[in-house]
């Protein structure tokens, strides 16, 4: 992978997550999961994510990942891209953590680290035309109108970073 696409990627998932903050400081979200994002956003926003990315040019899978420990009961989601490339939008939503799980990067665009490493695959799906993964909250139904207000901040925001 080239390092112009990896930095391609981290422009998009950064300003999509910057897309998401804005949008819940200046409109009422119909999914009020967001009200708390990132806590309990990281599946939603990540399909959402994934969506994006895709319109974009870019295909990645949703991973749905639970802790290595099962009795730890730690689930959490993010995209993977070539197989390689983690792409976590939510994973922030684990900073008020005292233990091995703490990890506060809003955006991580990168390699396999210590903290997605404590998390096993439990399911892995790729991204379809229809709209949305197959396992996601539907982005297609009541989703989509927050998604739609959100792609639009991230378009306004990527015109305004080009100019």
């Amino acid at each position: 992978m080239g390092k112009d696409n990896l930095d391609e990627i981290r422009f998009l998932a950064e300003t999509f997550r910057q897309a998401i903050e804005n949008y819940i400081d200046t409109h009422t979200p119909i999914t009020q999961l967001l009200l708390r994002f990132p806590r309990g956003n990281c599946q939603l926003t990540s399909g959402f994510l994934q969506k994006f990315l895709f319109e974009n040019g870019i295909e990645t899978d949703l991973l749905l990942e639970q802790s290595v420990c099962r009795e730890d009961m730690e689930t959490h989601s993010w995209l993977l891209f070539n197989d390689e490339i983690i792409i976590d939008i939510t994973g922030d939503e684990f900073k008020a953590r005292n233990d091995k799980y703490k990890y506060d990067i809003p955006v991580y665009v990168g390699p396999m680290d210590s903290f997605h490493k404590l998390f096993t695959i439990n399911r892995r799906e790729p991204y379809n035309d229809l709209g949305t993964s197959n396992y996601v909250l539907p982005v297609e139904r009541n989703n989509n109108m927050d998604y739609e207000e959100i792609k639009k901040i991230a378009l306004k925001i990527m015109q305004n970073t080009k100019t």
